[in-house]
């Protein structure tokens, strides 16, 4: 036993405990890239238009079409008294695609790394031995012949074994983080500039009353 203090003061700590905090930055730096990407691909279409700075290419927001048809009230003060009508107006609204999806900004909120390294020793002894004698006697004339057989056997084996074991786990918890201020005025702004587009006059669904309200 006296070699496993000298077995775990040779084991690379700093490697085993250093790479998942590694992995998990690479991670990490690879979660904002997606985004980027996401960005890019979804919300924004390149623009030809647009005169290049740097060598840096130019980018317009990109925009889904929502037509349906509205039901509005108006007042027509050319009659005597005013009257009210009530109109289907088709109209369209037209949406920044990234105020409608969400964007995946994701950050490793917390990181748990646990190791466990086992050195497990043994050593065993195993000794046998047999003895076997046997006699046998014979008589000739006045005189006895004696005669003696043995064998013996001695076994003995000696076993050793060691066995070592690692267990590395690591269990990353990540979250949707809140996006960054900058992305957040961006998107505050392509929604101010959300509004509903009538497409032509519309049809006229009710008769016109009077401004009592009575038909």
């Amino acid at each position: 036993m006296a070699n496993i203090p000298a077995e775990l003061r040779s084991l690379p700590l700093e490697h085993i405990v250093g790479s998942p905090l590694v992995a998990a930055i690479k991670a990490q730096a690879l979660a904002a890239k997606t985004t980027v990407d996401f960005i890019k691909e979804v919300g924004l279409k390149p623009d030809d238009s647009w005169t290049a700075v740097d060598d840096q290419s130019g980018y317009e927001a990109r925009y889904v079409e929502f037509k349906f048809d509205r039901l509005v009230e108006e007042r027509d003060t050319s009659t005597d008294p005013p009257t009210t009508v009530q109109k289907i107006v088709p109209s369209k609204l037209t949406v920044p695609m990234l105020s409608i999806v969400p964007i995946p900004y994701l950050r490793i909120n917390d990181m748990t790394i646990d190791f466990e390294y086992q050195i497990r020793d043994v050593e065993t002894s195993e000794s046998t031995s047999e003895t076997k004698i046997s006699t046998s006697a014979k008589m000739n004339g006045w005189f006895y012949k004696v005669q003696l057989k043995g064998s013996f056997t001695y076994r003995t084996a000696n076993k050793r074994e060691t066995d070592r074991r690692s267990t590395l786990k690591i269990t990353v918890n990540a979250v949707q983080d809140e996006i960054p201020e900058g992305l957040a005025r961006v998107l505050d702004i392509l929604s101010d500039a959300m509004k509903v587009v009538p497409i032509s006059e519309g049809t006229v669904v009710t008769t016109p009353t009077g401004g009592s309200g009575e038909t």
